[in-house]
């Protein structure tokens, strides 16, 4: 019998707990993953359910921030005229802490509870308090190439776009399996190409926002320096060749997720290279790390955001607007 592919068992798993939160059923779900995309979308879809279902309220919860007693009044606290409320806990860490406060439950929790954890393991302890309180688990590990083709086809049907199988295998190829990437290309595409021939790779190149490997790794290599006026005028220089300052918001982006990522290996998986990036570029990396707080780093990538939908809509000049992005990683 075949092993269900990770995008296959995301999903299944998620038509699950979204049956959960259509019932208003208390009780716990865990999202956690590597694939931090699968993540973004399982508690996109959950809130999208519970707004359509209810007026209540979404809470939602930093992990690093809550503290025993206050998850504890989370799991007890119902208005006694109302259905369960949900609460959402972002970016949890310490699974051990958390899992004694799971165990120290008397009872099943009084309202609908969702643990978000972007790891590639859930530790034992944590497993074992999640199977005594029934905890619905949605994995989001990493999706195989297989799966990310899947999804491209999904996302290519639902935005009605027709690229010919050439075109997919060089869009593919240019947002190197960053699945937010590849979301954002192809809604963008969309506009671009209305009707439903075909788009062939002449047609498709001249329209995709992404950066030269050679040179993307030059910007980030002067970032993770601190070599910040060089990365300023890199950019500028990049945006005179005619690169797109989308693909230059992709890469920082791409950039401030790592940073993430290598800050919290440090803090308590110890990985060695969690980025699976060369080994020169890592030891910068690593370096860089102790020279940033996380919190602005998490700010800058929010950032990112709001300069991509400014790059679409807005009539600021592009330098303007990334010389502001690049600041905010100095």
């Amino acid at each position: 019998m075949a092993l269900k592919s990770n995008h296959l068992l995301f999903l299944e798993s998620l038509q699950k707990g979204l049956a959960k939160i259509q019932e208003q059923k208390p009780g716990i779900i865990v999202v956690w993953g590597q694939c931090e995309y699968f993540v973004f979308k399982a508690l996109k879809a959950i809130k999208t359910v519970w707004q359509n279902k209810t007026s209540s309220p979404t809470f939602s919860w930093e992990g690093e921030d809550l503290k025993k007693h206050a998850f504890l009044e989370l799991c007890e606290q119902r208005n006694l005229f109302e259905s369960a409320s949900l609460h959402i806990i972002k970016r949890l860490k310490k699974q051990a802490e958390f899992s004694q406060w799971l165990l120290s439950l008397t009872s099943t929790p009084q309202n609908i509870l969702i643990l978000s954890l972007e790891t590639d393991k859930l530790a034992k302890k944590f497993s074992d308090a999640m199977g005594a309180l029934e905890a619905l688990i949605i994995p989001c590990q990493k999706p195989s190439h297989d799966d990310i083709h899947k999804i491209a086809l999904q996302l290519l049907k639902n935005r009605k776009l027709n690229l010919s199988p050439e075109s997919l295998k060089i869009l593919l190829q240019a947002v190197t399996n960053d699945l937010y990437a590849l979301e954002n290309e192809i809604e963008r595409l969309s506009l671009v190409f209305t009707d439903e021939k075909p788009v062939t790779p002449l047609q498709l190149a001249p329209f995709l926002h992404t950066i030269p490997e050679e040179q993307g790794f030059r910007l980030i290599s002067l970032i993770v320096e601190e070599k910040h006026t060089q990365a300023q005028l890199f950019v500028t220089d990049l945006l005179h060749q005619g690169e797109s300052p989308i693909g230059i918001t992709s890469l920082i982006a791409w950039h401030c997720r790592n940073t993430l990522k290598l800050m919290d290996a440090a803090r308590n998986s110890g990985k060695s290279n969690p980025l699976r990036v060369s080994y020169p570029l890592l030891k910068s990396y690593q370096k860089y790390v102790r020279s940033i707080k996380p919190r602005q780093m998490a700010c800058a990538l929010v950032e990112c955001q709001s300069v991509d939908a400014s790059l679409k809509s807005s009539s600021l000049a592009p330098e303007i607007l990334l010389s502001h992005l690049l600041s905010m990683l100095s």
